[in-house]
């Protein structure tokens, strides 16, 4: 079994601002784990969990890539939007559903869909959970597919329920990042998972 995920990697310069906003906040809200250039990636997750050790990752991240860039008009960019909680104790930034994201998703899942491993039933986190989220998640180890599919960075987790208060003064210390919108997206990556779903480690990186 491999702990892995695909994901799209942003420009290097929205990695240093998300990076230095999670440090920037460390006072208010201590989110882990800490992202980083080479450990723990500030990414968009196209699908993870837990897969079966056959699948050629390596060749799938090659179909991918091959696959964004014969369906592409235009260059890979993507709306950055404000910060949202999630339950439990995750803080996403929301990205826009842009059409090629979606698309290169669900391309994704058809080609890997009977390489990913089931997961389990967990009825404390289900709660949270859609219908879809919960079938997702029980059959294929990870809620966001399909119809379900929710493009976000993850600026970390803090299981302190109370901070959930703070999402208007995170969203006004955001704002002032005065980010530029749409933002180019950079790679493609195949990744280890880490602590809370992070992009620990890269295994493989391709350009888009």
């Amino acid at each position: 079994m491999m702990k892995i995920g695909f994901a799209v990697i942003p420009n290097e310069r929205l990695m240093d601002t998300l990076i230095s906003f999670q440090v920037e906040m460390n006072s208010t809200i201590a989110w882990e784990p800490k992202l980083g250039h080479t450990y723990n990636l500030p990414h968009i997750t196209l699908l993870q969990g837990n897969f079966k050790d056959s699948l050629r990752y390596i060749d799938v991240l090659h179909d991918l890539q091959e696959h964004l860039v014969g369906s592409m008009t235009d260059t890979p960019v993507a709306s950055v939007g404000e910060i949202f909680y999630q339950p439990v104790g995750w803080y996403f930034v929301r990205i826009q559903k842009e059409p090629w994201l979606i698309h290169l998703h669900n391309h994704l899942f058809d080609i890997v869909k009977d390489d990913m491993l089931q997961g389990t039933v967990n009825p404390d986190k289900e709660q949270w959970f859609t219908p879809l989220e919960i079938q997702n998640s029980r059959k294929y180890g990870y809620r966001y597919i399909r119809e379900a599919y929710l493009p976000h960075i993850t600026l970390g987790k803090n299981s302190d329920l109370t901070k959930s208060k703070l999402i208007f003064e995170m969203n006004r210390r955001w704002e002032r990042a005065n980010i530029a919108s749409p933002q180019l997206m950079s790679r493609l990556t195949v990744y280890e998972m880490g602590e809370n779903g992070a992009h620990a480690r890269t295994l493989a990186s391709l350009f888009i």
